[in-house]
């Protein structure tokens, strides 16, 4: 998890700087899960904190040059490997993945769960000349799971 998440990020944000020259735009994928307690997976947790502190980091260093360097923090979003993780979650505390599925949309502002497409523009927004003067933020596009 650690390799994938942070180590990834690291390796693409490295990758970046040195492609960009003098100006442009890099977006992490980040995730809610990064802001909120993670009981049962707190290696993608911390995985995904890395990834915000990252973004940060290379934010400040890549600034001097005109690069941008933002992440997105999904929440729940309609993929086949968030229906995996409802199964996940209900194995491991012995309920049904509808009834987890359910439970989370109860809470959820927006009451609905996220496309595919939505953390997609966000990434596009960040990446554009529309957010010429955002650097080192996070995104959350998550139905207002994280209000902060």
């Amino acid at each position: 998890m650690l390799a994938v998440n942070a180590r990834g990020t690291l390796l693409t944000l490295q990758l970046a700087a040195r492609c960009l020259r003098d100006s442009g735009a890099a977006v992490a994928v980040a995730s809610i899960q990064a802001l909120l307690p993670n009981p049962l997976s707190a290696d993608y947790a911390a995985s995904k904190a890395a990834v915000l502190s990252l973004t940060r980091s290379f934010a400040a260093e890549l600034a001097p040059r005109g690069i941008r360097v933002n992440a997105v923090a999904p929440g729940r979003i309609d993929t086949a490997l968030s229906d995996y993780g409802s199964a996940e979650v209900g194995r491991l505390t012995g309920q049904d993945a509808g009834e987890t599925l359910a439970r989370r949309l109860a809470t959820n502002p927006l009451g609905r769960i996220g496309r595919a497409d939505e953390v997609a523009a966000a990434v596009a927004f960040l990446a554009s000349d529309d957010a010429s003067y955002i650097t080192g933020e996070c995104l959350n596009v998550c139905g207002g799971d994280v209000m902060a």
